[in-house]
């Protein structure tokens, strides 16, 4: 299962590397169905990583009002910066 997930995302990276949006559609459809079926297995919900994402992007806008610009290995440094 992961070398699937590490090829589908290898194929998500050429299609985009190509600059070919189409092959990067499909490419992605196809790793996040393989992404869903592992969080499945491990009795992740789809809803439970969702809201981790709104959780990031909301920190990382509310940063961004204060005028603070948040990044790897910067001075403000989160968990849930996307």
């Amino acid at each position: 299962m992961v070398d699937d997930l590490v090829g589908y995302a290898s194929n998500c990276l050429l299609a985009y590397l190509r600059n070919d949006p189409k092959s990067l559609v499909q490419e992605s459809a196809v790793f996040l169905k393989a992404i869903e079926t592992l969080w499945v297995q491990h009795g992740i919900s789809e809803q439970d990583v969702w809201e981790e994402m709104s959780q990031r992007i909301l920190l990382s806008e509310t940063l961004l009002k204060r005028g603070i610009r948040a990044r790897k290995g910067g001075p403000y440094r989160s968990t849930k910066l996307p």
